[in-house]
């Protein structure tokens, strides 16, 4: 027991140093934003803010993963013993 918590801190400080290290530099020789190619109004070729709406194709994926899901699981629920049989 204490050899598995003695391996989870270490993983977790092992991340947090990889982490701290990478953050302790910032990069601000870049523009903010999300690099579009065209200049806009003000001379930027970077939105500041940016409207995401998933494509009908995007909502057919995620519902097909949820029907998948489900059939999943109601082929568990039909087929495979989840009580035990009656002994009477």
């Amino acid at each position: 027991m204490a050899a598995a918590a003695i391996g989870i801190v270490g993983i977790f400080v092992h991340r947090l140093n990889l982490v701290l290290n990478g953050l302790s530099y910032p990069n601000i020789g870049l523009p903010p934003g999300l690099p579009v190619g065209v200049e806009q109004g003000g001379g930027s070729s970077f939105l500041t803010s940016y409207w995401y709406v998933p494509t009908i194709v995007e909502w057919i994926i995620v519902l097909g993963v949820l029907a998948f899901g489900a059939l999943i699981f109601t082929l568990a629920v039909r087929y495979l013993p989840m009580q035990e049989p009656d002994a009477h």
